[in-house]
Order: structure tokens, then sequence, then C-alpha cells
């Protein structure tokens, strides 16, 4: 675990880091590849703030202007610019080496230590000076295909009573659920006020943990594909920001990250 800092000037806080380190997949580069011969370092990040939003919009002939019909996101972009030094040579190119294999795999979770929100980022390339020192500045190019930020993460606990929750964030969101089953149960049943339902046809028995993605739309019993169970009246849902009333057939745990752009 890391902690994120305190960038506020005179909050009487401190903390090990530096105000800006960057993560990705879990794994802090700056502290990674920073020792007593050489270090990486995170100079600065672009890419997080306000996305441009494409307007779709239909002419109306004979009118002025247009009409408005909707929006959605272009890709997010996020740069960041770091420096890397080695005492050596050898020491640098090794350290070089590091950097890119702990930037392998595409959409990893991508965080700075300045924020506690995470981007699912790949890295797309890397813009490296010619390599005539043992000190250089370069940059890193992550693309999120999903260019949505993601914040606060919650756990709603789902009981066989309907409760209301308040969903944060600016737009509807995906979830993940956990249900760890007490006593034998033909079926599974989680639903909201809204029409969404998830049913599952099933003999589950005490001790079995379901995991469900939304996102994905997997279905797993203690790490085995279960989508077969899903029944044909199941209807998928996202969270949407505000009110949401929900239960389920058996206690579960339902886990989100507020979304904003």
């Amino acid at each position: 675990m890391y902690k994120f800092a305190d960038t506020v000037a005179g909050s009487g806080l401190s903390t090990p880091h530096l105000s800006l380190n960057t993560v990705f997949n879990g794994v802090n580069l700056d502290e990674s590849l920073t020792d007593k011969s050489g270090s990486f370092t995170t100079i600065a990040v672009s890419g997080r703030g306000i996305l441009p939003r494409n307007i779709h919009m239909t002419e109306m002939s004979g009118s002025h202007g247009a009409r408005e019909k909707r929006y959605t996101y272009d890709v997010r972009e996020i740069t960041v610019k770091y420096k890397l030094t080695d005492r050596s040579n050898e020491g640098f190119r090794e350290r070089f080496n590091r950097l890119n294999g702990l930037l392998l795999g595409s959409k990893k979770r991508l965080q700075f230590t300045d924020e506690d929100a995470y981007f699912l980022a790949t890295l797309q390339s890397g813009d490296t000076p010619e390599e005539d020192s043992n000190d250089i500045v370069g940059t890193l190019v992550f693309i999120c295909t999903n260019p949505a930020k993601n914040r606060n993460e919650q756990t709603l606990n789902i009981t066989t009573t309907t409760q209301a929750f308040t969903i944060g964030g600016m737009e509807s969101t995906p979830w993940t659920s956990q249900t760890r089953f007490t006593a034998p149960q033909s079926s599974f049943r989680l639903e909201t006020d809204n029409g969404g339902k998830i049913i599952l046809h099933y003999d589950f028995i005490d001790g079995d943990v379901l995991e469900i993605n939304y996102e994905t739309r997997n279905v797993f019993l203690n790490g085995k594909d279960v989508a077969v169970s899903i029944a044909l009246e199941t209807e998928w849902f996202e969270l949407n920001p505000g009110l949401v009333s929900m239960r389920a057939s058996h206690e579960t745990a339902l886990n989100y990250a507020e979304r904003f752009y």
C-alpha cells in the first residue's frame, strides 16, 4: 500500500513520499526504481483534467443553429514526464529495462499520489531522448480507452430487505459483487427498484462464493465459470448517480467506484 501525499502547504502533515509519484498496476515506480545508485522521479503529469465533449448535433432545415442530441468523450491520453538516473551505464540500462517491465499489460490501474483516483490505462509510447548520459528526462504516454476517472471506491451491503443507497459521481458506473452463502439456496436474485435484476438458477450450498462482474458479464462460483446459470429474465444494470433501492436473496457486497470525466 502507499499513501497519498498532502500537497497543501502548511498542513502540518508529513509523508515519506514526494508530492507526486506514479503508480502503475499497483507498483509505485518512484519507489521501486529508486535506490542508492539511481532513481526514477515523476516530474509532471498532464491529461487528468476535464475532457472535451464531442457534441452530436443535427442540422435543422430552415432554422438557426442545430439540435443537440447527445455527447461522448474522446479517449483519454495521460502523459508522465519523468527523470531517470544512475551512477553507471550498466546500471542505467538495467534500471531502464526494469521500468519497461513494470509497464507491461493493458487496462491496468494508473494512479498518482497527489490524487485519490485511478484510471484504466495502457502504455502507448515512451519518448526518450538520445541516451548520451546516465541522467535523462523522458515521457510516458498512456492511453485510457475508457476515459473515466474513478474515485471513492464504495462497498454497498445489500440485504434481503430493500434499502436505498446514494450513488455518487457524474456518470453511470459498473460494479462487481460477492456473495458468500451461509445456507443452501436454489437460486439467486439481485434487484433494483428501476427494473434491473440479476437472476441465477443454481443449487448453491453453504460456503459457496459467488462473484459477478457487470462490465464483463462474468459469473463465477468458487472461481468456476457458471454463466450458464444466468436466467433469460436477467436485466443487467449499471449504477446511475442518485438514489437507488436494492435487495438480494442473500446478503451481498456490491463494489463500485464513482466515475468522473
